[in-house]
């Protein structure tokens, strides 16, 4: 199996360069500002529909694909490929549901964001030194050998 570029995050690169030249244009003052809404993908494209906006954001297929490259032997860069795909509308999604959100849960969801980035294990103590250390130790096991 070798990887491709999936539809889901095909068209949500084509809706931000959509997106994208409706801004240009407006900042130019030749047009008005515009949101910029994902391609919907079987979502009403209702702000309001928040179980319907899961479908333009599906990454079900790219999961799937991934998955099954694990465990074959899926080349390094189909798994890369797969991995950035996922991660492109993972992040879309998070900034379009974070835009639609009232300011309480904003605020709650920076609250909880905070604390966890601040726990020792979290992102930044637990996730990033960790993982470094953790290249240090095998390095130096794999230089032992």
């Amino acid at each position: 199996m070798i990887a491709s570029i999936h539809d889901r995050f095909y068209l949500n690169v084509q809706a931000l360069r959509t997106a994208a030249a409706a801004a240009a244009t407006s900042l130019r003052l030749l047009g008005q500002q515009s949101w910029s809404i994902p391609d919907p993908g079987g979502w009403s494209g209702n702000p309001l529909d928040v179980p319907g906006l899961t479908a333009a954001f599906d990454r079900r297929q790219i999961d799937t694909e991934y998955t099954t490259l694990l465990g074959t032997t899926g080349k390094v860069g189909d798994c890369a490929s797969l991995r950035l795909q996922s991660a492109h509308i993972a992040a879309r999604e998070r900034a379009y549901r974070t835009r639609h959100c009232s300011f309480v849960r904003s605020f709650l969801h920076a609250s909880a964001r905070h604390a966890g980035r601040a726990h020792p294990l979290g992102a930044f103590q637990g996730i990033h030194v960790g993982q470094v250390q953790s290249l240090i130790i095998r390095g130096r096991s794999a230089n032992a050998k």
